[in-house]
């Protein structure tokens, strides 16, 4: 299942970028089994506005931020975290 997610989301980026296509599974594997679908769905989204702003951007760039928002955005899942106090209970 979760190598089947890794799978689209590879498809998924490369239509989102055209001329900037991953061949690196690893990659979208890593994400599929460490990020929920959701932190998946926002890094791509930001990383399209990204690349619009800045069509430059390489490969590299585009994975590294895409990346960053997932981890950024991603809730911890062993405890409850409220960001407007930034406390965990």
């Amino acid at each position: 299942m979760t190598l089947d997610k890794a799978e689209e989301y590879l498809k998924l980026w490369n239509t989102l970028f055209p001329g900037r296509q991953s061949e690196d599974f690893r990659q979208f594997a890593l994400w599929a089994t460490s990020y929920s679908e959701s932190s998946i769905n926002i890094g791509f989204r930001r990383a399209v506005s990204k690349f619009t702003r800045n069509p430059n951007m390489d490969i590299a760039s585009l994975l590294r931020y895409a990346g960053g928002v997932m981890h950024n955005t991603e809730r911890p899942k062993d405890y409850d975290y409220d960001c407007a106090t930034q406390t965990t209970h």
